[in-house]
């Protein structure tokens, strides 16, 4: 759930569609996303370095993250 909503931020972040973005900047959208898991942000980059270590299980999370969010549409 985590990475489809951190695909999402970054994404709308790099459109410029982050309402306030003058005020408030990318962290603090992090941190407004964490807080509502029951994960840390910082276990989630653990998380997200460890399976970058591991290509196809790497490919298969992002498979799915591009499936949920085309599921969106």
């Amino acid at each position: 759930d985590a990475l489809v909503e951190v695909h999402l931020l970054e994404s709308a972040s790099k459109l410029n569609l982050l309402v306030g973005m003058d005020s408030l900047n990318l962290k603090d959208y992090y941190h407004a996303l964490f807080a509502t898991k029951s994960y840390s942000l910082a276990e989630f980059r653990e998380s997200f370095t460890f399976y970058s270590q591991e290509p196809k299980t790497m490919e298969a999370l992002l498979d799915s993250v591009l499936t949920r969010i085309q599921m969106m549409e």
